[in-house]
């Protein structure tokens, strides 16, 4: 899978959107005011990319244009996100850490935007790897012990991958946060339109996923004095909206 629906980028701090206008017959990468004049993006190869105008998508603070094939793509200009807060609207639960006393699983709790143990880094299109943000844990396969955060390389990485809003397995199944927080995250049989499986991206950080070649550091999407910016800190936290277009 290397894309996900498409949806808005809306900026928590401002309430405002991402949107896109045309200066001088150069297209520019704003933040506006409401949904209606919200411009749209759908992720490709870990890129966000204009559903109006898909011969471009975002790098840096601004829009550049698609040059070349797929192995052209810059691998500086790649994206994923940061400290995410993943919701399940239909149940109102998030995903979140359980302590089995030995392991940390993947579980779920009443959404608390503030809580370190609902925040995870995941990745923006194709597949990608779960990781705990308050601990730096991957979510991986452990042959005695099943599914648990733990940095053992003798552990397989869980892969996941976005699909008509749900959260996929590489096995095809939908996982959502269970409604006994006592226990382990449900996986379902994959249905296109099941709403019970949808989740939300919340609060997320729009962050490099390759660190700055020159400071060893990751570079994050904020707001600053109303105008789009590359910065260190996570300064601005973003939801991904879903786009019914």
């Amino acid at each position: 899978v290397s894309t996900q629906s498409t949806g808005y980028l809306r900026n928590r701090e401002t309430g405002g959107y991402l949107g896109i206008t045309r200066k001088r017959k150069r297209l520019e990468l704003v933040l506006v005011e409401g949904k209606e004049k919200a411009a749209p993006f759908f992720t490709s190869y870990a890129r966000f990319i204009s559903f109006d105008y898909p011969q471009y998508h975002i790098v840096n603070g601004g829009l550049k244009k698609i040059v070349g094939a797929i192995r052209d793509i810059d691998p500086l200009d790649l994206w994923t996100l940061s400290s995410c807060n993943i919701v399940n609207p239909a149940s109102g639960l998030s995903f979140d850490i359980a302590n089995d006393g030995t392991f940390d699983r993947l579980s779920s709790g009443a959404t608390d935007m503030s809580s370190p143990s609902q925040r995870f880094d995941v990745g923006v299109s194709a597949r990608w790897s779960l990781t705990s943000s308050s601990t730096g844990m991957p979510y991986t396969k452990h042959k005695k012990h099943g599914h648990v955060f733990d940095d053992n390389e003798k552990n397989s990485l869980a892969r996941f991958a976005w699909m008509a809003r749900q959260l996929i397995t590489n096995n095809g199944r939908a996982v959502r946060p269970p409604t006994d927080s006592d226990t382990e995250a449900d996986r379902y049989d994959f249905r296109f339109g099941d709403k019970d499986s949808e989740v939300r991206l919340r609060g997320c950080g729009i962050s490099k996923l390759i660190a700055d070649v020159i400071t060893g550091k990751v570079n994050h999407l904020v707001v600053e004095s109303g105008k789009l910016k590359m910065s260190e800190s996570i300064d601005s936290t973003w939801d991904l909206e879903p786009a019914d277009l």
